[in-house]
Parts: C-alpha cells; structure tokens; sequence
C-alpha cells in the first residue's frame, strides 16, 4: 500500500495544471465528482488506493511519487489501466483536416481535440482518428446516414471493400463517400439523392481511411 503524506495536495495540483487539466476534468477522467479533487487539493481528504493509481496513470506519473514524493518503480503498478480508462482519438472537422499530420500510419495528438474511442474498438486506437462530418451530401435524413456535425471514426488499417464508406482525396479536398469498385473506376457515391456521383480512375483519388463506426448527434 502506497502512503500519502502532506505533499500530496501540492503534488497532485501541479501535475493536473501540468496537464492544462481543470479539476472537473480529471474528476471526470478518473470518475469521481470535482469536490473531492478540490478536497485532495486542499489538503481535507485524501485517496483512495485505486484512486491514487487512477490519478497517476492520467497525470502521467508513478503513483508511488505522487503520494509520497519518493519514486520507488514499484513493478506491480507498471501496467496498471484504470477501469474507467478509454482510449482517445484525434477529432477533426471535416475541412480542417490534413493529412500531413500523419507520420507513417501513425497519428500525433499533441495540442488536438481528443474523441472517446468506444472499448470494443480500443484495440485499433493506434490507427484510428475522428472526423466531425460537415455538410449533407452523406445525410439521408436527419437520423439516417451521416448528417451535418455527425463524428465519423475512421480505422487507417482496415481492409477496403466496394460499398464501405471512406474517407478520400480528390485533388487535395477530402470527402467522405461510399465507394464502389470496379477494375476499371471507381464510384464516390454521396448518400444524398440531391448530389451526384463521382466517377474516378486509377490515379485520380486516395483512400485515406474506412469508416468503422457513426455517431449521429441530434
């Protein structure tokens, strides 16, 4: 069992300003209210054990340091995943994204909007990336299809398929659309009944990433 001594408050309010973290944040994260961040912080109450872990491993350090001070790599704390942790994604609006920022398949965070990856697709959190759908050419309806604001999740790594709806890039716009393919073209289709398809060659297109899951926000 880890001690916490009276350096704890001061530690745990450092780390979490570290973070740019507010205290209803990494309340949230951790899955308590944010008075009893404010009471670790002011010195009035102090953790529990698997609470002193969880806040470790979001603020990114040993938990044996953030109680006592001292860093003692205890092993059995090495591969410790809080039970309320989900992996994050990076999320883009559909036209502020760039693919520039992807550096071998592999996707930078750093200073991006962060989207919650649901744990049955956790395992594919280090291919995946969001974006906020903009615009109705993939809307049915209001519920159906991928209407404007939806958050589209994307898998870099999943297999291509004709009729699988991907995100792609024709003369450095990207869209999202259904394809269909062929040996000699390949259909963009839009959902939208009001928009026409796109016939493309080989050549003429990039298929970023495949859809892997929707989120209709109403």
């Amino acid at each position: 069992m880890i001690k916490i001594n009276e350096g704890f408050p001061e530690r745990l309010s450092s780390m979490r300003k570290a973070h740019s973290l507010t205290q209803t944040e990494i309340a949230r994260m951790v899955g308590i209210s944010q008075r009893q961040i404010a009471a670790y912080e002011a010195g009035q109450a102090k953790p529990r054990q698997n609470t002193l872990l969880d806040l470790a491993f979001y603020l990114g350090v040993n938990s044996s340091w953030l109680g006592t001070g001292i860093d003692t790599n205890i092993d059995e704390w090495e591969n410790y995943t809080p039970a309320t942790h989900q992996e994050q994604i990076t999320i883009f609006d559909l036209n502020s994204f760039d693919l520039s920022l992807f550096n071998e398949n592999k996707f930078s965070t750093n200073k991006l909007e962060l989207y919650p990856l649901p744990n049955k697709l956790k395992d594919i959190h280090k291919s995946a990336f969001a974006i906020r759908m903009t615009g109705d050419s993939m809307e049915i309806s209001k519920k159906l299809g991928i209407p404007d604001g939806s958050i589209v999740t994307f898998n870099m790594d999943a297999e291509i398929k004709s009729g699988d709806i991907c995100l792609i890039e024709i003369d450095k716009i990207y869209s999202i659309k259904q394809l269909f393919i062929d040996a000699n073209q390949t259909t963009a289709h839009p959902l939208n009944a009001n928009y026409s398809d796109i016939i493309l060659k080989k050549g003429e297109y990039k298929i970023i990433a495949k859809a892997v899951r929707i989120d209709i926000t109403l």
